[in-house]
């Protein structure tokens, strides 16, 4: 008896092994995806958005993930510290991939493309990628408490932004390859932003040197008629800057250290002043 006892608790627990391996991996490689509803802490998505890769533990996922139908590419929840990412990941609506507050995550080497409204069906990879003036569509996003690195990535087709960490302090902007629209009259993107989330202000002069040897190219926006100067503005790289000793030694830096280039404005930095 006790050997059956124990037969049946070893499948029980292959079975949840298979079930939670199944999570991550299921829709890796799918092309039509089935979405799975997430509850995530930060809720600029939605409060309950559909992913195509829900990772609940630290993993790494490779391959294609095709995301048509789906709020998210990858979701990577807080449970899942360390955590890699080295895939291709499209056609997701809202966000590519997302770090819901896992630390020491790794997003590297990916090709993230193609977020956003789409419209028709999808027969293949940014096949019916739609691009419009509603304010998601980030191929790469990083929560207040999301930490890690994001590097030497293709990031390119957004509707709103390539890149997006809420907080800079403990996450790494490195070697990436961003590439926006070109010029369109429905939206103003950003290729990397920083800050501008529930955390505040983020860059300073003791953490702008985490962004380096990034080539931000091709965000610009002509929404207003192109008159001087615009209410709106599309930017390479946009800065929320803590003001310390003030912007200009962090716009230098990030100037100096990265390539951004054909874009409305090619590197912002703002400072939000309390009265």
């Amino acid at each position: 008896m006790n050997n059956k006892k124990s037969a049946i608790f070893t499948s029980l627990v292959l079975l949840l092994s298979v079930l939670a391996f199944s999570i991550v991996y299921s829709r890796v490689h799918a092309t039509d995806p089935v979405c799975i509803p997430v509850t995530p802490l930060d809720m600029k998505f939605g409060v309950a958005p559909t992913a195509a890769v829900v990772v609940l533990a630290t993993t790494t996922v490779t391959g294609t993930v095709n995301a048509a139908g789906c709020d998210i590419g990858v979701y990577i929840s807080m449970l899942a510290p360390g955590t890699t990412v080295t895939a291709t990941v499209t056609d997701a609506n809202q966000v590519g991939v997302f770090n819901d507050g896992a630390t020491s995550v790794s997003v590297t080497g990916s090709t993230v493309s193609c977020t956003g409204n789409h419209g028709g069906i999808n027969t293949g990879p940014c096949s019916n990628f739609s691009p419009n003036g509603v304010q998601t569509g980030i191929d790469v996003y990083f929560s207040c408490s999301g930490a890690g690195t994001i590097s030497s990535n293709t990031i390119d087709k957004y509707q709103k932004g390539g890149i997006t960490v809420r907080d800079l302090d403990s996450v790494t902007v490195t070697g990436n390859t961003v590439t926006g629209l070109g010029l369109v009259n429905f939206i103003a993107q950003n290729g990397i932003e920083f800050g501008f989330g529930s955390c505040g202000p983020t860059v300073s002069t003791s953490n702008v040197g985490q962004v380096t040897g990034n080539t931000v190219t091709d965000n610009q926006y002509n929404g207003n008629g192109g008159r001087a100067p615009p209410p709106y503005i599309s930017s390479g790289i946009l800065a929320q800057a803590i003001g310390d000793p003030g912007p200009g030694q962090i716009q230098s830096a990030l100037v100096t250290t990265n390539r951004a280039f054909q874009n409305q404005g090619n590197v912002i930095v703002i400072v939000i002043v309390s009265p």
